[in-house]
């Protein structure tokens, strides 16, 4: 038995950082909406022992390093499945660029794991966020999809009845930095300062609750990464001379636009590709 699923990338609308845990982690305080640009996951129950990556880009890891197969791995063990499957991605989703590329993509193996072993075990949604919470913190968000409010490390999730009426443009350019390192740069930058509200998120739900397009974005990963990223400062201010919303996603260097005018969208895409800079014309993705 074979089952497909897209595995969509995720944008952040609102991302606080609160600052860091006891255990090492930070909390975050996030509104993540998915959209349309994703992944492709085939899972097949062959029938074999172990689990299998097939036909990997040369980019990600085709072992245990990869967040799909650790997702596979957490999923048999629980449920103590001794019969092993095979796993194909076909990659569209930037690599290492603040979309959760590769948690999305674990998402889609629990999602599908669920269905394909289904005459064998009952499975929720809640269960398979636990299980995925074990591997990445984005990945429970991924699994319930469409707009949500996430807290904690990400892994406490609140679906939102909303969807951004506009087209979102994604554009990265060059490489990012990784989380981990992003998360000790705002430590350093401002300590326990982390614990205050750096934007105004009573203004952006009110926004949520109002309005077709959400207003008062905000990231605190911009405050550290765009001064050292100098394309992703290029195509923020791109984005916003051309009408659009403007906001780096995750810990970047993925900058995202939201647009209502179809022709300013088309005219930022055209000076983005000019600088030849990866570009991704998206559509909110529903969970309703």
């Amino acid at each position: 038995m074979i089952i497909t699923k897209k595995a969509y990338a995720k944008i952040n609308l609102y991302l606080d950082v609160m600052g860091q845990r006891p255990d090492g982690y930070h909390d975050i305080k996030s509104v993540m909406q998915q959209v349309s640009l994703h992944d492709d996951v085939t899972v097949h129950r062959d029938g074999l022992a172990g689990i299998r990556l097939l036909d990997m880009c040369d980019t990600i890891p085709s072992d245990e390093n990869n967040i799909a197969y650790r997702c596979a791995d957490a999923f048999l063990r629980n449920y103590d499945i001794r019969e092993g499957v095979s796993i194909r991605i076909t990659k569209r989703i930037p690599i290492s660029a603040g979309l959760a590329g590769g948690s999305t993509d674990g998402a889609a193996v629990l999602l599908a794991l669920a269905e394909l072993f289904a005459d064998k075990i009952p499975t929720d949604l809640d269960t398979l966020c636990t299980l995925g919470s074990t591997v990445g913190a984005d990945i429970p968000f991924c699994i319930v999809g469409g707009c949500a409010l996430t807290l904690g490390i990400g892994d406490h999730i609140t679906p939102l009845d909303y969807t951004p009426e506009c087209r979102i443009l994604v554009a990265k350019s060059g490489s990012g930095i990784s989380t981990p390192q992003a998360y000790r740069m705002l430590d350093e930058k401002y300590g326990d300062r982390l614990q205050e509200d750096f934007g105004d998120f009573n203004a952006f739900l009110t926004s949520l609750q109002t309005s077709k397009v959400p207003a008062f974005l905000h990231n605190t990963f911009e405050d550290v990464i765009l001064p050292l990223h100098e394309e992703a400062a290029m195509i923020r201010g791109i984005l916003g001379e051309n009408g659009g919303m403007p906001l780096m996603s995750g810990s970047g260097p993925s900058v995202f636009g939201l647009f209502t005018d179809e022709v300013q969208m088309q005219k930022a895409c055209y000076e983005l590709m000019k600088k030849h800079i990866e570009v991704y014309l998206c559509d909110p993705v529903s969970r309703f």
